[in-house]
């Protein structure tokens, strides 16, 4: 019986090749417009991902530099001077908050290439409270509580990220008998915060505790049930405590996108975070807004609050 069984399994595999005659690249627009930040759009061609299950195969694009474009601010032409390089257009336009931008692209042997967006409003940030509690020799629980003023109007949409920037203080004294203070400023890290806050309705879920405890690394919503409000923000995570000489600062980074936008950074999360096109995995379609071809041309605007951990 298990010899039957076995030669069935052996008799079902067949290899079926892939035929990808008539698959022709399509241009991908990569444009990501941030307020105060220079407009550059990134152009290459697509490719098929089946490609890159060679072990030799590398992780690259063909890039564009034969393009051609134009760009309107506000209705009106924008001649801002342009400069390509290795599929990168940069424009000398510099996108502020409320401008309408529309981009057309043509590259030789495709149609034309279109795409608009809107720079969102910079988020409104305030009255920003840090405290600790359930400390211990090695671990606490840093509580952080900020205020959002959410502007009447149409729906927005919101990326919420934690950062905690560590300076640590060496003092010793030198040869001279002077007392010497190096300080040393590490990169700020992101962190995976908690957020219990029932008028959020919490998007893109990153990782959830041993307690089932829901934890982010970044938090996607909207305003739909804070639309117009200044709502407090509640949320906490937890950090080592160090013995030595130190003061650490808590930054809060909220992003306000269009829904272009902020449809494409999920669907790119959940397609990272597939299982490779494993056998019963769907791939998942990235969220696009060019019309003729694949990519993104969407805006976002930073707004940062930053206080010390006491």
């Amino acid at each position: 019986m298990m010899l039957v069984a076995a030669l069935l399994a052996v008799g079902c595999e067949k290899e079926i090749p892939l035929d990808t005659e008539g698959l022709e690249p399509k241009v991908v627009v990569n444009g990501s417009v941030e307020e105060g930040i220079p407009l550059t759009v990134r152009l290459t061609y697509s490719r098929l991902i089946y490609g890159w299950h060679d072990e030799y195969e590398e992780y690259t694009f063909d890039e564009i530099d034969n393009a051609t474009m134009g760009l309107t601010v506000n209705g009106q032409e924008c001649g801002g001077a342009m400069t390509a390089d290795g599929g990168n257009y940069r424009f000398g336009y510099v996108p502020q908050e409320g401008d309408r931008i529309g981009l057309r692209v043509s590259v030789p042997g495709h149609d034309e290439l279109s795409a608009s967006t809107v720079v969102p409003h910079k988020p409104v940030l305030g009255d920003m409270r840090l405290s600790q509690y359930n400390t211990s020799e090695e671990r606490a629980t840093i509580d952080v509580r900020f205020r959002l003023d959410d502007p009447a109007a149409e729906t927005d949409y919101y990326r919420l990220r934690v950062y905690l920037h560590d300076t640590m203080y060496i003092r010793y004294v030198d040869s001279d008998g002077d007392t010497v203070t190096e300080e040393y400023a590490e990169e700020p890290t992101r962190q995976y915060f908690a957020c219990d806050d029932a008028a959020i309705v919490s998007l893109g879920i990153d990782d959830v505790s041993i307690d089932e405890v829901p934890t982010y690394g970044t938090l996607y919503f909207t305003d739909n049930n804070i639309n117009g409000e200044s709502h407090d923000i509640h949320l906490s995570f937890s950090q080592w405590m160090l013995s030595c000489d130190r003061k650490m600062y808590v930054e809060v980074e909220v992003v306000s996108m269009t829904r272009d936008r902020f449809l494409y950074e999920q669907s790119v999360d959940a397609a990272l975070n597939g299982d490779d096109l494993g056998l019963f995995e769907e791939p998942v379609p990235v969220h696009c807004n060019i019309t003729n071809g694949i990519g993104i041309f969407a805006g976002m605007t930073t707004g940062k609050i930053k206080a010390e951990v006491q």
